[in-house]
């Protein structure tokens, strides 16, 4: 039955994507908050707090201090938070009433925590926060 194994993998591929657009969406909100930074205004608000960076290059530098709860601010969040319930929700609601779907419905909840337990700790816009990228 080729058909019903194909409908199911585009049902998963589907629900995997549904968090990274949620995330996404959150993370364009977060960057019309903090005034649109790119990624040379955080390693330059870094030079001007006097943040240690010890011998690191300014990317490397950048990245230690996003891992490292630096440009954490109480907004972003928020904003965060709020997706992430909303999201959560109706993820729980499917798998609730639709049994077929709790295989998709983990996959999903995994990846929403992920996109959006990170999401908050960049100070700009990165929209492919959650996506594998695979460098040879």
């Amino acid at each position: 039955m080729p058909v019903p194994t194909f409908v199911r993998s585009v049902y998963n591929i589907l629900f995997v994507c549904f968090p990274w657009a949620v995330s996404v969406i959150a993370a364009l909100i977060c960057h019309r908050i903090r005034g649109y930074p790119s990624q040379a205004d955080a390693i330059r608000q870094l030079q001007t707090d006097g943040y240690n960076c010890r011998n690191l290059t300014p990317a490397q530098c950048l990245q230690t201090a996003i891992f490292r709860g630096y440009f954490l601010e109480a907004g972003p969040v928020v904003v965060y938070a709020v997706f992430f319930a909303l999201a959560a929700s109706l993820i729980l609601w499917i798998k609730a009433r639709y049994k077929q779907y709790i295989f998709s419905c983990v996959f999903s909840t995994i990846c929403l925590v992920i996109t959006m337990s990170y999401g908050p700790l960049f100070p700009y816009f990165y929209g492919t926060l959650g996506v594998l990228t695979l460098t040879a």
